[in-house]
């Protein structure tokens, strides 16, 4: 996903006229910002699979300005008659996270959403808003409602068949050919979240789209 938006922002740089440095300029910083986020991602799934001490590198990080990111690196992943639309509440949202780690699960929800979208006239939503939520249970019991911050992808796309919706988060299960998908952004996606304690929830309905929640704990003092 990053290698596609350095990529696409080196070839933008290549048809920009001469004339216009700034645009140049522009196109190199976006490829020198994924190049960036790249190295912190292999960093990240470094650890992730030595498993050392069973932890990521988690601060407070800002989902909105998180957010912000994701939607710039869309901009050059995606089809430039792709509508991007992003919209949060007033309120802060921060959560303690591996921010790379949680950048990931976004660019994976919003490139499957764009995977699925039609020919003309394909949206993809980002939404972040602070909710009061109770967390899944594994036995069933009721939970007491805590603070989340919830993160939204929403398509309208061609949707999830009924068949297909108990085996999405499956690694390595895919609907796609071989040569355009692995099977293991929405599993990787899972993972991630579960390790930060939250989880994530999806509807969908075949020919009008499909909508990803992925809940956080809420860091509600992100001073302190």
């Amino acid at each position: 996903n990053l290698l596609t938006a350095i990529r696409g922002n080196l070839t933008l740089a290549e048809l920009t006229p001469a004339t216009n440095q700034a645009g140049v300029r522009d196109k190199l910083q976006n490829a020198n910002h994924a190049t960036t986020r790249a190295a912190e991602l292999v960093k990240s799934l470094l650890g992730y699979s030595r498993r050392s001490n069973g932890t990521s590198i988690r601060k407070t990080t800002n989902l909105k300005r998180l957010l912000a990111d994701v939607q710039n690196l869309l901009k050059h992943s995606v089809d430039p008659r792709v509508t991007i639309q992003m919209r949060g509440g007033m309120d802060a949202s921060y959560v303690t996270s591996d921010a790379t780690q949680i950048e990931q699960v976004m660019l994976n929800l919003c490139l499957n959403a764009r995977d699925a979208l039609p020919a003309d006239k394909g949206v993809i939503e980002i939404a972040v808003e602070n909710v009061t939520h109770q967390k899944p249970s594994a036995t069933g019991a009721p939970a007491e409602a805590s603070e989340f911050v919830m993160l939204v992808v929403r398509d309208n796309g061609h949707g999830i068949s009924e068949e297909h919706r108990g085996r999405i988060f499956e690694p390595f299960f895919t609907t796609r050919s071989s040569t355009t998908g692995t099977g293991l952004g929405l599993s990787t996606a899972q993972d991630i979240v579960r390790e930060h304690g939250g989880w994530i929830e999806f509807d969908s309905e075949v020919g009008r789209g499909s909508e990803f929640r992925v809940f956080l704990p809420r860091v509600l003092n992100p001073e302190q």
